[in-house]
């Protein structure tokens, strides 16, 4: 009986100590399913933050791009070169020099010294002190406050777009988007001004308002929780990045020879053609043109065929933004539209050389539109190709498209400098002998 009682007490035991081990299963189980159910939550928080950030990038940049270029519309606009003495030439040698002195600082000391958010303001400030000593100074002195003015500018346009490059690719091809639409924004506000009868002073005060605007964007719907200042070649870094590789210096030259062939031969080209275009040959191709379709060359007609290329070249930006597969396109590709600008600048230089007579207002029309949509098409695609483009390093990227503002300014002092001193009187006096002196009605000038 003894015997038994043991057995059963052992059965008992059994039972109890398996009952605590179901048990002991049981609340691991629940406590594993409850830290996978925290787990999948915390993901799908993270998911769901991560989709709004980025979506505050591709709507602030889009924006961000879109008021960016909006002041080369409004000053090189017709109405405001004739404040600037019709001296288009002059203000383009001095929005060159301070182009390039903000590139180079913003490439340079500031990308090595100050965060990403210390450089928006600084660029802002200058901007703002560039507008009102072109706004409140008698010309020629207000051709400097143009030069500081182009200083914060183009320094703003170093530093935000290759910020672009530590975002997904839809946030840069966004930046594109919005500014390819930029120079209608400056041209709208002169022609909108213009209807409404809003003077000089009233339009400079609209103006004055962008570089406001683009802080405010800035800090308060670009998402910069990736911004991480670091002293080691890049400005950002994100706090997750485990790639050591990630965080060794950059090699200025080593970024620079990955792209001298690939990109900065076409790159300078465009731009060296286009300062050219505008600065020695725009000007007389559009007065020549309207005036022998016995239009009156005023700068309401030209601002109207600006105005119209520009709707064409914000055609071709929404194509980048919204056409991913655009943006990984072979490189080559941007050859196809610079043989087109050889071959329109050349047919126009032809054409002012008297081999053939004025083209008419709807040629002009034809061939504003296609050239300028050719330039804006190398300008916008660059930097998207070369984001997908695997033979670049990644870390390079910001400095690479860095360069390319750099040799947009180089190429736009070294053509002005030439047109004032050369190419835009030469331009001008052969247009007056063989267009202005030769067809009746015909004029060179506005």
């Amino acid at each position: 009986m003894s015997c038994l009682l043991d057995n059963d007490d052992m059965l008992h035991s059994l039972l109890d100590v398996e009952a605590i081990a179901n048990t002991d299963n049981n609340n691991k189980n629940n406590n594993t399913n409850e830290v996978d159910n925290k787990a999948d939550d915390n993901d799908n928080e993270e998911t769901f933050v991560n989709i709004k950030a980025q979506w505050r990038d591709i709507i602030g940049f889009f924006i961000f791009g879109f008021l960016a270029d909006a002041l080369p519309g409004y000053f090189f606009s017709a109405t405001i070169i004739s404040t600037f003495n019709n001296n288009p030439a002059a203000m383009m040698l001095s929005a060159s020099v301070g182009g390039l002195i903000g590139a180079l600082g913003a490439a340079t000391l500031l990308f090595k010294r100050f965060s990403a958010e210390i450089r928006i303001v600084l660029c802002a400030l200058t901007q703002l002190i560039g507008l009102l000593l072109s706004w409140l100074l008698p010309y020629p002195a207000s051709v400097a406050g143009l030069a500081i003015l182009t200083v914060g500018f183009v320094g703003m346009l170093a530093t935000v777009l290759p910020l672009t490059s530590y975002k997904p690719h839809a946030v840069t091809r966004a930046y594109q988007f919005g500014f390819s639409g930029s120079p209608i924004l400056g041209i709208a506000l002169i022609e909108l001004g213009s209807a409404i009868g809003m003077s000089i002073n009233e339009l400079y005060g609209v103006v004055i308002c962008v570089p406001l605007i683009l802080c405010i964007i800035f800090f308060l719907i670009i998402d910069r929780s990736t911004f991480k200042q670091t002293v080691t070649g890049s400005s950002i870094n994100t706090e997750d990045n485990s790639n050591k590789d990630e965080k060794t210096p950059v090699s200025l030259v080593g970024a620079c020879k990955e792209i001298v062939w690939a990109y900065w031969l076409v790159y300078s080209l465009a731009f060296a053609l286009h300062y050219f275009y505008l600065e020695s040959v725009q000007q007389y191709f559009y007065s020549s043109s309207s005036s022998y379709a016995n239009l009156e060359p005023t700068k309401s007609t030209a601002n109207n065929i600006i105005l119209v290329t520009h709707i064409f070249v914000f055609l071709i930006g929404s194509l980048a933004g919204l056409i991913p597969r655009l943006s990984q396109a072979n490189r080559l590709v941007l050859w196809v539209p610079m043989i087109v600008i050889l071959a329109l600048l050349t047919t126009l230089l032809l054409g002012l050389h008297g081999y053939f007579p004025p083209i008419g207002i709807i040629g002009t029309y034809i061939i504003g539109v296609v050239y300028t949509g050719c330039f804006y098409y190398i300008q916008l695609f660059t930097p998207l190709i070369m984001r997908n483009d695997t033979k670049l390093t990644k870390r390079y990227i910001e400095v690479q498209i860095q360069t390319l503002v750099v040799i947009n300014q180089v190429a736009s002092v070294s053509i002005s400098i030439l047109s004032v001193f050369w190419a835009s009187r030469a331009v001008h006096d052969t247009c007056r002998e063989n267009y202005e002196d030769v067809y009746d009605g015909v004029s060179c000038t506005y």
